[in-house]
């Protein structure tokens, strides 16, 4: 579970955050043009060492960038020794990353 409490989410991340108990939840649009604040939240909790799970259920549009971003959130992840778990993966998500020969790497259905 993330050890960062309430305030501390409020002053790091605003009101609107997406955080809860240790789950991010992405937006419905993983693209270059939304990807900026989300990306920026989903590095800063994966350096506080505890494990996450990004819910990716409702991501509606998914492209190289957002692509780009879960994988290098899975290296960064490695690398600090952090469990990130994709979880619920939308049916775009489980296209896209069946497409690019990557669902078998982040335990999506193959």
């Amino acid at each position: 579970m993330l050890t960062v409490n309430a305030v501390e989410m409020i002053r790091l991340y605003g009101k609107g955050s997406m955080v809860a108990a240790g789950t991010l939840k992405a937006p419905d649009e993983l693209t270059i043009q939304r990807i900026r604040d989300f990306g920026t939240e989903l590095m800063a909790l994966l350096h506080t060492g505890n494990p996450l799970s990004v819910d990716l259920s409702t991501v509606q549009r998914l492209d190289t960038a957002g692509l780009q971003l879960l994988v290098q959130a899975r290296r960064e992840a490695c690398r600090a020794g952090v469990h990130l778990e994709l979880a619920r993966p939308a049916p775009i998500v489980v296209e896209t990353f069946q497409f690019c020969g990557l669902a078998g790497e982040f335990e999506l259905p193959a």
